[in-house]
C-alpha cells in the first residue's frame, strides 16, 4: 500500500468508527445507512434494501459441510436456517 493509501486508511480508520455502525460480527442493516464490514479489513457498503450480514466465520461451524461435485471439484455448502449457499 502507498504511503497515501496508509494515511488515508488511518485517517478514514480512526474516522469510521466514530461515524460508522460496524457489521463485521454481523447484524441487521438499514436501507441507505453506511456500515463497515469485512473480516479481512473494513470495507464500506451502503445497501440497497433493508438485510442481514451474516458473517462467514460463524457459518463455517457445524453449519456447513464438504461436498464434491460430478467433475471433482470440491465446494462448501453453508447451512444457515433457509438460506443455502455454496462456494
Amino acid at each position: 500500500m502507498s504511503d497515501l493509501g496508509n494515511v488515508l486508511s488511518t485517517i478514514f480508520g480512526g474516522l469510521s468508527g466514530l461515524l460508522l455502525s460496524k457489521r463485521e460480527n454481523g447484524g441487521r442493516v438499514r436501507k441507505g445507512k453506511p456500515y463497515l464490514v469485512g473480516e479481512n479489513g473494513a470495507e464500506l457498503i451502503v445497501p440497497d434494501l433493508d438485510g442481514t450480514v451474516f458473517p462467514l466465520h460463524k457459518m463455517l461451524g457445524k453449519d456447513s459441510e464438504d461436498k464434491k461435485s460430478k467433475k471433482g471439484k470440491k465446494s462448501k455448502n453453508f447451512l444457515y436456517d433457509k438460506l443455502d449457499l455454496t462456494f
